[in-house]
């Protein structure tokens, strides 16, 4: 067991946060370095359990808190899928200037 609970500290360096929010943010590094794309699925909640040792609640709290800061969507029926990275977004472009209409042309009588 002590073994296990090495491995996990290893992938997620021990400080104050909770261990969810440790695990979240371990799947932020991830995505943010690209192993994780846009689009990809994340670990079920059940693979989750299984990899990192914890239990159905703490899961939960990780794909929670990764949804709650725009990391990943859950699909219902088909798990949770990796966002856009936030602030990965486009740059605002500025609206181009439109110059003034011209006077319109007149007509001459004949």
């Amino acid at each position: 067991m002590n073994q296990l609970i090495d491995e996990l500290l290893q992938i997620v360096p021990e400080t104050d946060a909770p261990l969810y929010e440790r695990l979240a943010g371990h799947y932020r590094r991830v995505i943010s370095s690209g192993t994780l794309s846009p689009g990809d699925r994340m670990p079920s909640v059940r693979a989750l359990m299984s990899q990192h040792h914890v239990s159905l609640s703490t899961a939960i709290e990780v794909l929670r808190r990764l949804e709650d800061t725009g990391w990943v969507q859950a699909r219902p029926r088909s798990g949770y899928f990796v966002r856009r990275a936030p602030g990965s977004t486009l740059p605002s472009v500025a609206e181009p200037e439109i110059p003034t209409l011209p006077e319109p042309a007149l007509r001459r009588s004949a």
